[in-house]
């Protein structure tokens, strides 16, 4: 059972995110609410955000992991494509795009022992089409046919660690999505620019009402 307050809040998340023109369906709430408990019965026991003001820290993360998924649907990646979430942690985007997009199959990586069980307790209990990797992302290594279209990767590592981890895991024409600070020309410089396709998309103002700080970020599309 929902504590009365945490299902004011979840609610509360579920009608703004309508304000962006996200519609969760019945099926889809139920997952996310669930998802939504989870978190916070675990997060007493392993910390998986921030336990100052974890209310605040929830919603953000999983309003982030909406415009990961908002940000994908308008990049059109093929049917049934394969993702990867690395540094999951808590679940932020992936397991949020595993409940919004149940046809394509999600991999969530994370080296901590003690995320990736509550990583599987979620992925069984909402039955996602999803698994999770105990591993760290530099020693991941996969054939041509087993890599992933899109990689995501919310708060993870700087560009340069990012791209170095994600290029050998992307398929041809693959991308991957991270949100970053207006800063991130900064970053840029020491990630050899010149091999990657930089794509800034820009968050609409909505979304930078939604959440405070936005305003001063950057989702960044980068391709091979």
């Amino acid at each position: 059972m929902f504590h009365v307050k945490h299902e004011k809040e979840f609610s509360e998340i579920i009608g703004r995110l309508s304000e962006v023109g996200v519609v969760v369906d019945s099926v889809r709430e139920k997952q996310l609410r669930l998802y939504y408990q989870l978190l916070w019965v675990w997060n007493k026991k392993i910390n998986l955000v921030s336990r100052i003001r974890t209310d605040e820290a929830i919603k953000k993360n999983i309003y982030s992991s909406f415009l990961f998924w908002s940000v994908l649907n308008e990049s059109s990646p093929p049917p049934g494509f394969c993702f990867a979430d690395l540094g999951s942690g808590g679940g932020f985007p992936g397991v949020v795009l595993s409940i919004m997009q149940p046809g394509n199959k999600g991999v969530l990586v994370d080296s901590s022992r003690k995320k990736t069980l509550f990583l599987k307790k979620v992925v069984s209990e909402l039955s996602l089409n999803a698994t999770v990797l105990v591993k760290r992302v530099e020693a991941l290594s996969l054939p041509e046919e087993n890599k992933y279209q899109v990689i995501t990767a919310l708060a993870f590592a700087p560009l340069d660690k990012l791209l170095g981890y994600a290029a050998p895991l992307l398929k041809k024409n693959g991308f991957v999505l991270t949100l970053k600070g207006k800063s991130y020309a900064e970053e840029l410089v020491e990630t050899g620019v010149e091999r990657y396709k930089i794509t800034p998309v820009k968050i609409d103002n909505s979304w930078c009402r939604l959440v405070p700080g936005y305003e001063n970020k950057t989702m960044l599309r980068l391709e091979l």
